[in-house]
């Protein structure tokens, strides 16, 4: 049991190396859902890769359209202005 234990923490070990690994992992697992998303966006922008977190902000946008949530809608906002500490829109 130990082992198998063992075995499954190494398989995940790779997604846990940054926060763009980690959070592209949580979207391979949750496709639809904002969070993980603007999560992925947010970890792009720490990094200055504007673009890809441009992209990610976009498909969360893409994402709320699809299923609207006033609480990720507010986030997405906000994080909007965020970018602009790291990032020239």
């Amino acid at each position: 049991m130990l082992g198998v234990c063992g075995a499954l923490t190494a398989a995940r070990l790779p997604a846990w190396r940054s926060d763009v690994t980690l959070w592209h992992a949580a979207v391979r697992v949750t496709p639809e859902a904002t969070r993980p998303i603007l999560n992925l966006s947010s970890a792009y922008m720490r990094v200055g890769a504007c673009e890809e977190a441009a992209e990610w902000r976009n498909r969360a946008q893409r994402t709320l359209q699809q299923r609207p949530s006033e609480r990720g809608q507010r986030v997405l906002e906000a994080q909007a202005r965020y970018a602009q500490s790291f990032c020239l829109d």
